[in-house]
């Protein structure tokens, strides 16, 4: 929330109106459209490029009907919340779209996704300002769909992907897009390199694209290498791929990017990745079905190949243990096949043009091998997109309901933090702020309820930090020994994006009569396996139902301690994480739970 209301850190207080937040996700534009692509948008134009701020309640007027400007987030780490990257048929495969604009309507295909035309038109504007510290010169870098015109500091670029000039504060920035499609926008500091029209060669004739014979058509996830040697360290080299559909690169053993479009080249400087003697360059690369293809070059700023795809690459149909390195045995792995140069090739001639360069990062991902985020994650370069310049010191608050016992919060924020617990304001300690900026509070509650309590945070902003974007990691529980009821924990409070296990006790007094025949504890229903103990000792582990235990053999006439360790399915987990597979989310001891005796019923 962005607007303050009484008494919201109360218990008591109706947040029923209140947005949901999610970590790391948080509002950088505002958008406006889709608008009627025949609507005369001239006059529009030329008023929203001198936009210093956005009033989301006063509405823009186009064609005699009211449209209103409606933030537009993502995350900088995970992408579009819905749309974050491949799939596969079988779950997450570890990567994340660059693009974070997505424009139009949603459509899902098997394992991809797509944007189509929006009834309503296929025009918008995306609006926001870049925060600069300076007077200085900067590059803005656009791939996927490119704006059909963009206008920074109320002036309109010559093109999408351009040496611009910033000045110290706000910077406005208008982007028109006038079709549907993924597309990103970054204003990096710096030189960002050469612009794509400077660009003469995409690939030498020493790459050319490859696939494995049989298959060029078919969904699949394919192994390549090439191992090359290098006499001498060039001063500078680069390495530009592409592949139908997407790739992951590594250079002796170390990923050094990846793509998910065949229209986009990636291009990064791969220097300090080289080595004088043996080199490998490794791709996962990844077909989404229709034609299938690789094709990849290092060369060095003098223009000499180092490698490229041909005939002599080698492959496989799935990863084995070291294939990343130099001294992998490949003398099984069959030769790949060869199946056109670049200029002539079907992705080539394709009607929308054949790959570009995307305009390259002047280094490398800041992102470590094997993290799930963009490329932009944590760019020390990227500076940042505020949709709020006009409020002095932005804030937000948020609220939400923690599980039983609470004993400590953990937070890492971008910018001032305060807790309440149940309406009492709780003492932070702020640890070293971490490399991203943000800084890791912590706080006790010094008298822990049994029940669950109501958490409120207030968050002074850092710029462009808004919302869960202020959240770059999920807040942690401490959480002891508390009282809850059945049912599923998903629907308690912030339960919801929990999976792992969780104790019921109860202590049950018996009866000599109850304990003379047959005792059974029947659980009812539960998500999604259970261990039962009675007096600390096994009664039965169940993965299925019926969910029924025989505690004839545990029990004598007194009090006994019953407890059942439920342990959920992933689907908690999974709404902290971009997947579309969430599963089953239901969790926990859903009841209703009895102990039957032989001579009588006992209910729990």
């Amino acid at each position: 929330m962005t607007r303050l209301n009484p008494g919201w850190q109360s218990p008591q207080f109706d947040d029923s109106q209140w947005a949901k937040l999610t970590a790391s996700f948080g509002p950088s534009f505002w958008k406006l459209g889709p608008l009627p692509d025949q609507a005369d948008t001239a006059a529009l134009e030329a008023q929203l490029a001198q936009l210093r701020q956005i009033d989301p309640a006063v509405p823009v007027e186009v064609g005699g009907k009211p449209y209103r400007w409606q933030p537009y987030s993502f995350s900088w780490r995970y992408g579009l919340e819905n749309d974050p990257g491949h799939q596969g048929y079988h779950g997450l495969k570890g990567e994340v779209h660059d693009e974070f604009i997505g424009l139009g309507k949603l459509r899902t295909s098997g394992a991809g996704t797509s944007y189509e035309r929006e009834e309503a038109g296929s025009r918008y504007y995306l609006w926001t300002s870049v925060v600069s510290g300076s007077n200085t010169p900067a590059s803005a870098v656009a791939g996927g769909l490119k704006p059909a015109a963009a206008w920074l500091n109320h002036s309109r670029l010559a093109k999408a992907a351009s040496k611009v000039q910033l000045s110290p504060g706000v910077n406005p920035l208008l982007l028109r897009y006038d079709s549907p499609g993924r597309s990103y926008f970054v204003v990096q500091a710096g030189e960002a390199g050469a612009d794509t029209a400077e660009q003469v060669e995409t690939f030498s004739p020493a790459a050319a694209w490859i696939w494995t014979a049989g298959d060029d058509r078919g969904v699949a996830d394919r192994c390549f290498r090439k191992v090359f040697g290098v006499e001498r360290l060039p001063v500078r080299s680069t390495r530009r791929i592409t592949c139908d559909n997407g790739d992951t690169v590594f250079i002796n053993g170390q990923q050094t990017g990846r793509g998910s479009r065949w229209e986009t080249v990636q291009e990064y400087d791969v220097t300090k990745r080289l080595q004088t003697g043996a080199n490998v360059i490794a791709v996962l690369a990844r077909n989404e079905g229709a034609d299938a293809g690789l094709i990849a070059e290092i060369a060095t700023s003098a223009g000499q190949s180092l490698v490229g795809t041909e005939s002599s690459w080698q492959f496989a149909d799935q990863e084995q243990p070291g294939w990343r390195n130099a001294d992998f045995d490949a003398s099984r792995w069959a030769r790949a096949w060869q199946v056109s140069g670049f200029e002539d090739s079907l992705w080539a001639k394709h009607q929308n043009g054949p790959p570009r360069i995307d305009t390259p990062a002047p280094t490398e991902p800041t992102t470590q091998a094997g993290s799930l985020a963009m490329r932009w994650h944590n760019q020390p370069n990227r500076l940042p997109m505020d949709t709020r310049p006009q409020d002095a010191r932005p804030a937000g608050w948020s609220r939400f309901v923690s599980p039983p016992g609470l004993r400590g919060v953990t937070i890492i924020a971008h910018g001032r933090v305060q807790v309440w617990a149940d309406g009492k304001l709780l003492t932070l300690t702020a640890n070293q702020p971490h490399t991203d900026g943000a800084v890791e509070c912590k706080a006790t509650v010094t008298q822990p309820a049994a029940a669950p309590v109501v958490i409120a945070l207030r968050i002074e902003q850092a710029r462009g930090t808004y919302a869960g974007a202020a959240l770059p990691e999920p807040i942690a529980l401490d959480c002891g020994a508390g009282e809850t009821r059945l049912g599923d924990w998903t629907q308690q409070g912030v339960l919801e994006c929990y999976s792992g296990g969780a104790w019921y006790r109860k202590t049950v007094p018996l009866t000599a009569e109850q304990t003379r025949g047959r005792v059974t504890l029947d659980l009812g229903n539960l998500s999604s396996s259970v261990e039962v103990r009675v007096n600390g000792h096994p009664a039965g582990i169940r993965v299925a139902p019926p969910w029924k235990c025989d505690l004839t053999a545990l029990v004598k006439p007194g009090d006994y301690r019953v407890e059942v360790l439920v342990l959920s399915a992933l689907g908690g987990h999974y709404t902290t994480i971009p997947t579309r597979y969430p599963g089953s989310r239901v969790s926990g001891l859903l009841g209703p739970v009895t102990l039957a005796c032989s001579a009588a019923t006992q209910n729990k």
